[in-house]
Parts: structure tokens; C-alpha cells; sequence
């Protein structure tokens, strides 16, 4: 078969052919990718962001999925709580589309603690997993997402909720107790 007859169903001419071929192999050569590697991986590219979903849409069934599966309504109460929040910034986005960066980034944006980030963090790659064994993602970016740091702090003193007793020092006492009663500084010193 003839290089022409085979262009002869494209609007392309053999002397556009060999510039695209030229054209790709020098852009795919520093990266040691053939040519129809690249086509193939860009078109399944293609096919997976078409079999995405919204993630308004992948958010639903995740929950929905959660409690066919017997999740508790605690749980299931706070995953929908967190993933509205994912939602209201990010619902009308294919779920192919977003990166890890764009998760990294949301995740700083909301102003919380260590643990509540973490806690966000968790519940989007329980999602993520899910989307991925639906065709919807190609990997779970949330891995790709770093854990905050939880530092634990000692505790001053400890409150036991059986008894209502406070046992600590005197002056984180005195200290506990003006922020409790709004009380001045001044009058709370000790030395």
C-alpha cells in the first residue's frame, strides 16, 4: 500500500504527514517516547475524561455507595458535611481534570487545623479511590496531597467530665478561670 492511498480519506498531503511526523519525533525524542505511544496514551487521555463525571456527581454516589455499603450515619453525616464544602468549590469540574495541587490548595484554603485538614484530606481520597474503581480518575491524587503535621501539645492540667474537677496549678487555675470570666489580667496575677 501506497503512503498516498493511505492519506487519501484525511485533508492531509504526504509532505504534511512527514512534517507532523518530524514535528512529534522531535518533541517526544528528550523524552524517549515513541510516537504512537504518545497517540495511544493521549487518546486513552481522552476517553477516561469523557467517562469522568462532575464532581458534584461523583460526590452523590460516593456517599450514596457509603451507605449501601452500612456506613454508619455518623459517618455518613460527616463525609456529606465535608464533601459539600468540596463541592461548593470544585462541583461543576470533570473529576479527571483536577490535580493534586488543586486539592493541595483548596485543602490550605479553608483556614483549619492540622487534624480537620487531615480529616478533609482523608475523606476526598476515600472518594478518590472510588472514582478511580468507577473510571472516573486515573489515580487517587489525594496521595499525592501531603498530611499535616500533628504536633500534640501536653496537657496543663486535666478535666475529669466524671467529677467536673479541674486538677492543675494554681496559676493555670486562676488563668483558666479569667478566660472563662472575661476577668482582667491584674486581677488574675500570681507570683
Amino acid at each position: 500500500m501506497r503512503a498516498s492511498d493511505i492519506l487519501k480519506p484525511t485533508p492531509y498531503t504526504l509532505l504534511d504527514a512527514a512534517r507532523f511526523v518530524a514535528h512529534a519525533r522531535a518533541k517526544l525524542k528528550p523524552h524517549s517516547v515513541r510516537i504512537d505511544d504518545a497517540v495511544n496514551a493521549h487518546a486513552a487521555a481522552i476517553e477516561r475524561r469523557n467517562r469522568s463525571v462532575m464532581v458534584k456527581q461523583l460526590a452523590d454516589e460516593f456517599i450514596e455507595n457509603r451507605r449501601a455499603k452500612g456506613k454508619s450515619e455518623i459517618y455518613i453525616r460527616d463525609l456529606t458535611t465535608r464533601l459539600r464544602r468540596f463541592r461548593l468549590s470544585m462541583g461543576d469540574r470533570v473529576t479527571a481534570d483536577i490535580t493534586s495541587s488543586d486539592v493541595d490548595y483548596w485543602i490550605q484554603s479553608l483556614n483549619l487545623g492540622p487534624p480537620s485538614q487531615n480529616n478533609f484530606r482523608a475523606g476526598l481520597s476515600a472518594m478518590w479511590t472510588f472514582a478511580v474503581r468507577r473510571g472516573y480518575a486515573a489515580a487517587n491524587i489525594i496521595q499525592l496531597v501531603d498530611k499535616t503535621c500533628v504536633v500534640a501539645v501536653p496537657a496543663k492540667c486535666a478535666l475529669v467530665a466524671t467529677n467536673v474537677r479541674l486538677f492543675c496549678d494554681a496559676k493555670t487555675a486562676f488563668t483558666i478561670l479569667a478566660v472563662l470570666f472575661h476577668l482582667q489580667a491584674p486581677f488574675v496575677h500570681l507570683s
